[in-house]
Parts: C-alpha cells; structure tokens; sequence
C-alpha cells in the first residue's frame, strides 16, 4: 500500500505559517531550517494539517469520510448486517463492512503488569525500582535509549565536563547492573543535537582541512 502524497514537507508548511502563528510558538521565520529540532507539539500540528488535507482530496473524489475526535471506542460486534462499532459518542453503533483497529500503545493492566517485563518505557518502567542485575532491552531505538536511560538514572549520574565530555558515575552498590540494547539490524536513532547560535567554528572539517590533497584514498566494496 502506497501513502498519497502530502504536497508539502514540514518545512515548506512552517514556511507558509503567519508570523503571529510562529511567533507565538517561539520561531523566527528567518530562523526555519530544515535540520531544526523543534518541539513534537508543532510536528503534531503539521500531522494534523495534512491529515485533514487528505481527508479533503478523498472527499473531492466521491469518498465518504466521518471523522471522530476525542471519540472512545466502547465495544465491536459483528453482526448479521456489518460489523457495529459502539462509541461514548452515539447512542447507536455505526455499521461497516471491514474494521481496521489501529490500537497504538497498549498498556497491560495495572494487577497483570509484571515488575520483570516492561512493554515500554511508559508501563511502569519510569517508576519502578530495577535491582542492579542484568537488563535487557528489545530494540535500538529512541524508546530503548529512554528505558535505558530510566534505568541507570535509578543506578548513578552522567557528569558533563570543562572540555563537553560526558561521563557516567554509578552509585555504590550498583556495579551488577549490566545493560544490553537488542536489535536485529543493529541501527542507532539519529541523536538530537544542539547547535550554540552562533555557530561555533569548525574543529575538524575546516575549508583549509578540505582543500588539502587525501593521503590515501580506501575503496570499499
């Protein structure tokens, strides 16, 4: 299944926002890059302009749409006539001929959640007094590095240095804890960074470093 486009990246959308719109949320227009780190509340209005755009160019082509917000799903029947959702919202179910249920996160409940096995960082995992033992985490991404990081937060402090370095210090009694992120492709999240304004000037990558002649030159195949 291919996504339909949505015509506009978030930059080009930021770009065409008012001044008193970008204003009020801490933005300069001439400051919009398309490397800014900005917070997720924007990236979700974005999401939601081009939900709703979508939403209008399949109605222009004869599509039917019903759009229930802040709507809570109480119950799905199938029956002899369609399938019949049930909603807080109605006092009679909507029939369809197909459901599909895009549930997003599911928390266990509270008595069956186990103090062993955290599905996400946000299943107790925050809260919970981990042992130092061995953990082992199931991915890579930025929701392992936060269980990660909930954890050893629980075990000791990240010092940052005069010359930026960070280290990290364990508390006595906590040198068993052993952390191990799982993943099949072994693929890191791009780090959110910070860029000083203004820029620093570069260390490494210097116009003079790129204009001198390459030493050697290796050829990966």
């Amino acid at each position: 299944m291919r996504s339909p486009p949505i015509d506009l990246t978030y930059l080009q959308w930021l770009q065409q926002q008012s001044d008193d719109w970008l204003a009020a949320r801490g933005l300069e227009r001439h400051a919009l890059h398309e490397r800014q780190f900005l917070p997720r509340v924007i990236l979700g209005e974005y999401y939601r302009d081009r939900f709703l755009y979508l939403v209008e160019r399949a109605r222009d082509v004869g599509f039917v749409i019903s759009v229930c917000e802040s709507c809570e799903v109480t119950d799905i029947a199938v029956q002899s006539t369609g399938i019949a959702i049930h909603t807080d919202s109605a006092a009679d179910p909507v029939i369809v001929d197909l459901v599909a249920i895009a549930t997003g996160h599911l928390w266990p409940e509270e008595e069956r959640a186990s103090r062993q096995y955290f599905p996400s960082p946000w299943t107790g995992l925050m809260e919970a007094r981990i042992a130092p033992c061995r953990v082992g985490i199931l991915g890579t991404s930025l929701s392992a590095i936060d269980a990660a990081v909930a954890v050893v937060a629980r075990h000791g402090v990240f010092h940052t240095e005069d010359d930026k370095t960070t280290h990290f210090s364990l508390h006595p009694g906590s040198e068993a804890l052993e952390i191990t992120l799982m993943s099949r492709h072994g693929v890191l999240p791009e780090a959110d960074f910070y860029c000083p304004i203004p820029w620093e000037p570069l260390e490494i990558a210097t116009p003079a470093a790129s204009k001198r002649p390459l030493r050697r030159v290796a050829t990966l195949c």
